[in-house]
């Protein structure tokens, strides 16, 4: 049998005329988890955990629905529990092929008729690109049908047009993400908004950051914040530390973690405090790890960027021990430039991830990540001293000398394991300890001439930080029936303990540098003395959850979904020259939702939620009386009514409306303490699309609309203010299409745009919108018999310039034009 993977395989083939004597079934027991859904895709995900190849006609899985299976059974009695009052009927053609038919013959003449086939899935994760491609695969097919056993080859069957699903993460959409404590779901049939990136549609976008590929997804903008790049904005909030989670899980790691190590990014955007615990309102981002796949691969990736970038990265996986354990390796270099632009940095990552199947009801899953990082820091321009906005200047140049940079490296390993109960019933065990260690150095502007003269404060470095956290989970989930009702339960705890330390160097550590942001030059380092460090802050928290969750099936159209959340917190901060400051919180956050199910191709849903979050730190700056203090938590609710659609099962379109409630905390202009002075209150529209249009155009777009006013304010004049650095209207159009007479040849162009934006609390002073344009093709071909892909890229090829984010009462410019050419060749 295959190895057990989400990441499975699915061969849809076209078959014509009659069936052999069908082959023993094999009688060895596996583990199914397989929701109700369109059958094509139950019967993609029951060839996935079972390894067997699947053939069915397209046209014979149109609009019909399978029956949930969950449990341990042979392959025989899987099937037939899958296709229970489907109309299909399955024989098997060997002991590893399995053809599914319509119960009653079709009429004479039916299969002439057809010629209209639908290609649902991408080759490869890739659009097809033309009719060439499809006698392509016909004749991929027709090979394997001539090496097929003795049995096999009996079969008197006419191969047609065919799809053919690889191992690999699709590129466009997924059927499952990790839905916080609820498990893996399909997006598709949870009542929550929630979009999955893969790592495939990183490449192609040649994204450099999370935050590059989480510009696809309306309710994200950008911070600016080129030393911290896995933080964004989700609906208005910031998503800091406390938004961010791996496989489900805390991890402080997740501030520097590198996009190698992951198969795809989720978004779930909203209240997530039922399935995530403490968590930004906006939402939290769920960064999944690569696991082992079903077949052997190596692949080896090569590029060059512009400003003497260079990247190398290799991924390499595949199963051993009669594949019973898999393995999962990417090794990465990046060496961008020598830190005289913006975005130098040299980095290095090594990640790992084992699947051991230890017994039929067992799986064990282990992974460890390891990156270092050297880069250059600056935090934008304040306005200049006639109260301007600084002027358009070369964004590729660093305003910061080569000599004040920032290194950071981050380490951590968790562990998941997965047993089986019962064919209704499992168990889920997770832990991982990260921890982060930072040497900070950057510059930072503190005043600006007109004529672009400036005086920058070079901290070399502040000091060094070290984040530690180590996290746990254990949970059930598990279905019962009562009477006609159907229940999905999960419930478990959970459990955190962080620390976060920050220690300056004694002595001088400031040194003041002049230049000009036109024509930045710098003198050499100074001679600063190496010395001690001091402990000057430290923070620690101690989280225990506790949860419990049941999704309710009222016949085939409704579900309905309760959960509750028990978060007990103990966080501290511990000050030099200061007394410390603590506080305990303890909440229950609610969460309720019901989705309706009209066919097999809509839903409309409707949620509520509480949830609990750590509190802001006031910003780190000397004019902020109460600098760098962290506030007591926030509670949030949310509500949220949409509606999603499945489209041949080939796009995803959603639409959502929300509202999130918060309460506000912000610097007083007038007092400079950083406190809690009102409410935030954030409504928003956003529409998504992604898939397949047509086999060989494929989109992903959002787009969105963001109110966010302050209410309830102390300053009445503030109350109806729009938060500033937020933009009102966002939007993304990425498009991938195979070009029909150069087989292998797919272009590739991503609009990007972000509305105006106030810079200021009271709203006295707007900054201009900008749209950017991003352009790319990909080459398929081969070289020495091996798969090759060529991808160029160029990004903001305008070179428009713009303010990508507004951070504390700063501009942050966003990059310039770029260019970058890779070439990816698969080893085996």
């Amino acid at each position: 049998m295959r190895l057990f993977e989400r990441s499975g395989l699915l061969v849809a083939l076209a078959l014509a005329g009659g069936l052999a004597c069908a082959a023993e079934p094999s009688k060895a027991v596996v583990a199914l988890d397989i929701p109700a859904k369109p059958v094509g895709d139950a019967l993609n995900d029951f060839a996935r955990q079972s390894g067997l190849q699947i053939a069915i006609r397209p046209e014979h899985e149109a609009n019909i629905r399978s029956a949930p299976v969950t449990g341990s059974y042979t392959p025989d009695e899987g099937l037939k529990a899958l296709l229970s009052h489907t109309g299909l009927k399955y024989k098997f053609l060997n002991d590893s092929t399995v053809a599914v038919l319509p119960a009653q013959p079709e009429e004479p003449g039916a299969e002439a008729r057809k010629q209209d086939i639908s290609n649902r899935k991408l080759l490869d994760s890739e659009p097809t690109s033309s009719e060439s491609d499809a006698a392509r695969l016909r004749s991929a097919a027709e090979a394997e049908s001539r090496d097929r056993s003795a049995q096999t080859a009996q079969l008197d069957a006419k191969l047609e047009e065919v799809t053919v699903t690889g191992t690999r993460q699709e590129l466009y959409t997924s059927q499952v993400v990790t839905s916080g404590v609820l498990g893996d779901k399909d997006p598709f049939d949870v009542p929550f908004s929630i979009s999955s990136y893969s790592g495939e549609l990183a490449k192609l976008q040649d994204a450099y950051a999370p935050i590059d590929i989480l510009k696809n997804d309306p309710a994200v903008q950008s911070p600016g914040l080129d030393l911290y790049p896995n933080e964004v904005i989700i609906r208005g909030f910031r998503s800091a530390a406390g938004g961010m989670r791996r496989d489900g899980l805390y991890g402080n790691d997740i501030g520097d973690a590198p996009i190698e190590a992951f198969d795809r990014i989720e978004l779930v955007r909203g209240v997530a405090g039922f399935l995530y615990g403490f968590a930004q309102p906006g939402g939290v981002q769920n960064y999944v790890t690569k696991r082992p796949t079903q077949d052997a691969f190596s692949t080896l990736e090569l590029q060059v960027r512009s400003g003497a970038g260079r990247y190398v990265h290799v991924d390499a996986g595949g199963p051993v021990l009669n594949d019973k354990l898999g393995y999962r390796v990417n090794l990465a270099r990046e060496d961008q430039g020598d830190f005289t632009r913006r975005g130098d940095m040299v980095r290095d990552v090594g990640a790992v991830a084992i699947d051991a199947k230890v017994t039929d009801d067992l799986l064990l899953r282990l992974d460890g990540t390891y990156q270092s990082r050297e880069q250059v820091g600056e935090f934008g321009l304040p306005r200049t001293s006639d109260g301007l906005e600084p002027g358009e200047f070369d964004t590729s140049r660093s305003l910061v000398p080569a000599w004040a940079r920032s290194k950071f490296e981050s380490a951590g390993g968790g562990v998941r394991a997965e047993y089986t109960l019962s064919d209704r019933w499992k168990v889920l065990a997770q832990a991982r300890y990260d921890r982060v260690k930072a040497d900070l150095g950057y510059g930072l502007v503190e005043s600006l001439e007109g004529n672009g003269d400036f005086s920058l404060s070079v901290w070399l470095p502040p000091g060094k930080s070290a984040n530690h956290s180590t996290v746990w989970q254990l949970m059930m989930l598990g279905e019962v029936n009562t009477g006609a009702l159907r229940h999905q339960l999960a419930f478990g705890t959970f459990s955190l303990s962080s620390e976060h330390e920050v220690s300056y160097a004694r002595g001088e550590v400031n040194v003041q540098v002049a230049g000009n942001i036109f024509h930045p030059s710098f003198s050499a380092r100074p001679a600063i003395p190496v010395t001690p460090y001091d402990l000057y802050v430290t923070y620690t928290t101690d989280e225990t959850h506790y949860f419990v969750g049941d999704t309710i099936g009222i016949g085939e159209r409704w579900d309905v979904l309760l959960g509750l959340r028990r978060a007990d917190m103990e966080w501290e901060q511990k000050q030099v020259n200061g007394a410390p400051y603590r506080y305990d919180a303890a909440k229950t956050s609610p969460s309720a939702a019901v989705i309706f199910k009209p066919n097999d191709s809509l839903r409309f849903y409707g949620s509520y939620a509480r949830s609990l979050q750590i509190g802001y730190s006031a910003p780190c700056r000397e004019d902020v009386v109460n600098a760098c203090e962290i506030q007591p938590p926030l509670e949030a609710k949310q509500y949220e009514v949409g509606a999603k659609a499945r489209v041949a099962s080939s796009l995803d379109l959603a639409l959502s409306l929300y509202q999130i409630e918060l309460p506000s905390d912000y610097v007083d202009e007038t007092t400079h303490i950083y406190g809690r002075y009102g409410e935030q209150r954030n409504r928003g529209v956003e529409l998504t699309a992604a898939g397949n249009i047509r086999p060989n155009l494929a989109v992903v777009v959002g787009l969105g609309y963001l109110d966010a006013i302050r209410t309830s304010n102390e300053d009445p004049s503030l109350n109806g203010a729009r938060v500033e650095a937020l933009a009102r209207l966002t939007g993304s159009v990425f498009v991938n299409y195979g070009v029909s007479s150069v087989p292998g040849l797919a272009l590739m162009g991503r609009l990007y745009r972000v509305g105006p934006r106030d810079f200021d609390i009271a709203n006295t002073i707007e900054v201009d919108g900008y749209t950017t344009l991003d352009l790319g093709a990909q080459y398929r071909t081969q070289a020495f018999g091996l798969p090759l892909k060529l991808r160029a890229n160029i990004h903001n090829v305008t070179d428009e310039f713009y303010w990508d984010g507004l951070w504390y009462n700063r501009y942050s410019a966003g990059r310039g034009r770029v260019y970058s050419l890779a070439v990816e060749l698969q080893l085996f």
